[in-house]
């Protein structure tokens, strides 16, 4: 059968497989790099932005006025916020000694936060259990994949409770009704690779304060003119991340 006049071949490939390609492209970018990479020198950054002297300014009043320096680096794959905080979480509770209270609170309030959020403990109690392995053995549990990503999904879920358990209070910052928050959450803080903004930081702030663990003190570098400055916080432990436009790193 013959084409008709109207008719168009269109040999372009679809939008969904455009889509599928990019994304296994940056898939394949990603991979090779460390999910958590090796303690390296905080000015090991200055290699980053040679050509940049607005952020080496920001680097070096980094290195001079501020307590921290080395970085750990963590894989770019949507999941940086959360896997870089569970590195510091890690090493937080060895140097302080805190690995058992940290542990029995995971399996305590922890289960319990996300039990009264309405997930099933066979959903949740093995993510629990990577989170108590990474407390418990250190950073290296965070280089490991089953861990790392258990870990990872945990705290996703941890704030991802937070939210629906207070619905009205987050749809507004969500920017979707009440009745919508549910597949917000879904689809912006449970689904593995999201990206972290500021909703579900702070809602794993929130968690993390009824756990009495450390929560995220984020300190940014970017181009902007305004300075990069360290202010500790002075009521509660922290874990201190560095925020590049899209990105989140360990500081120690």
């Amino acid at each position: 059968m013959g084409l008709d006049d109207g008719d168009v071949m269109d040999d372009r490939p679809s939008d969904e497989a455009i889509l599928a390609h990019r994304l296994a492209v940056e898939s394949d970018a990603t991979s090779s790099q460390p999910l958590l990479s090796a303690r390296a020198p905080l000015s090991s950054l200055l290699d980053d932005y040679k050509h940049d002297p607005i952020v080496i300014r920001k680097i070096e009043s980094l290195i001079s006025d501020s307590p921290f320096t080395h970085i750990y680096r963590t894989r770019g794959d949507g999941n940086c916020f959360y896997r870089a905080y569970l590195a510091g979480l890690s090493l937080w509770s060895s140097s302080c000694g805190t690995t058992s209270s940290a542990t029995a609170a995971l399996r305590s309030t922890g289960m319990k936060i996300l039990g009264d959020a309405g997930f099933s403990e066979i959903v949740y109690e093995d993510f629990v259990e990577c989170l108590v392995c990474a407390v418990k053995e250190g950073v290296e549990a965070v280089r490991d994949v089953e861990t790392s990503n258990g870990g990872v999904c945990g705290l996703r879920l941890l704030a991802s409770a937070v939210v629906r358990e207070d619905p009205a209070h987050y749809a507004g910052f969500a920017g979707v009704d009440v009745g919508a928050v549910g597949a917000f959450v879904e689809r912006e803080i449970e689904a593995f690779g999201a990206e972290a903004d500021h909703l579900p930081i702070a809602a794993l702030t929130k968690a993390l304060v009824l756990l009495h663990l450390p929560t995220p003190n984020i300190l940014t570098l970017d181009r902007t003119t305004q300075r990069s400055t360290y202010t500790p916080k002075q009521d509660r432990p922290s874990v201190t991340l560095l925020y590049r436009p899209g990105h989140y790193d360990l500081l120690v």
